[in-house]
């Protein structure tokens, strides 16, 4: 049986089951279009049910290069994942038995492909002949989260490979739409995948989510905060969970404190008063006098900042607010 962890709706069932392939006996080039994208086959023969004197229900049969110098493997590739990569990958595997004296070694490998680039070997693995058939597991860690990212497997050298299992492991992959924010600030968070994951959120202290499910949630963060979405979607060999975390940071506040005072003996005449700012400059300023006509200040670049002030009557100024880059 070959399955393969694939959705691109929401209501997809991430299984596919081998025995529904079409059967390809001759050794061949061959497409598969299933419900989650295409799979193609090279130097391949598909059994959809126990044949070829082997007894695994549905599989590929993976012939070896013609030399061995050369790249024209037997190979089963997978459609493309557009979002979330893959965590993993699980993969069962026979050759044919026979009775042999000496190790006999059928080597195969896992390989990447990411936006149509060369392909890349993720782990080799091989499996021994024994004296009767018996189908080997592998888990491959993968955890490559690239957009347009498809897997094959290719069999190098030893026997013909029969491919019972490729299982890929799906995630997602989060992001924000602002990695810095003014405390208490609005945030947009995000989870992406292929797979019809349903997500959950959670945050650490002042993390302050205003939902905690759903692909798309907001946060209004008073502090640093870390972020952890947990999606799971149930597929038919069980339920696949997956965890991703990130973390949103917030400015500190910027302050502005006014002092100074004078009096004005001669008309007209100035008094200068001072701008103590803390934060990130350029910053903009309001300020009133004796409790109204505000008056704005922008581009500010130093601290102190130089307030130069000419009232026609006795005036109190007040800061009302500040704000940095």
């Amino acid at each position: 049986m070959i399955s393969f962890f694939l959705g691109f709706t929401a209501n997809g069932q991430i299984a596919e089951e081998f025995n529904k392939w079409t059967f390809r006996y001759e050794y061949g080039n061959y497409s598969q279009t299933t419900t989650y994208g295409v799979w193609n086959v090279e130097k391949a023969a598909v059994y959809p049910n126990a044949g070829n004197g082997i007894s695994l229900p549905g599989f590929i049969e993976l012939r070896l290069p013609s030399t061995t110098t050369s790249t024209d493997y037997g190979s089963v590739t997978t459609p493309n994942i557009a979002k979330g990569g893959a965590r993993s990958a699980y993969i069962v595997a026979a050759v044919r038995p026979a009775n042999v004296t000496y190790t006999e070694l059928t080597r195969f490998s896992l390989q990447k492909s990411i936006n149509g680039g060369a392909w890349q070997t993720i782990q080799q693995m091989s499996i021994a002949t024994t004296s009767t058939l018996v189908a080997h597991s592998f888990t491959v860690p993968v955890n490559d989260f690239s957009d347009n990212i498809r897997f094959r497997i290719i069999n190098q050298s030893g026997k013909p490979l029969f491919l019972d299992k490729f299982a890929v492991n799906h995630s997602f992959v989060v992001s924000s739409n602002n990695s810095t924010v003014c405390p208490n600030t609005p945030v947009t968070l995000s989870a992406q995948g292929s797979a019809p994951f349903n997500y959950t959120w959670t945050s650490s202290t002042g993390g302050n989510l205003v939902q905690t499910t759903g692909a798309t949630v907001t946060a209004n963060p008073s502090q640093n905060a870390t972020y952890t979405a947990v999606g799971t979607f149930t597929t038919a060999f069980g339920t696949v969970t997956d965890t991703r975390t990130i973390t949103v940071n917030t400015n500190t506040a910027p302050t502005a404190t006014l002092t100074g005072s004078g009096t004005i003996d001669t008309e007209p005449g100035s008094v200068n008063l001072h701008v103590e700012l803390t934060g990130t400059g350029p910053w903009s300023l309001t300020y009133n006098a004796n409790g109204s006509n505000p008056q704005v200040i922008t581009g500010i670049t130093n601290s102190p900042y130089i307030l130069t002030v000419s009232p026609d009557v006795t005036t109190t100024y007040s800061l009302t607010s500040v704000t940095d880059a």
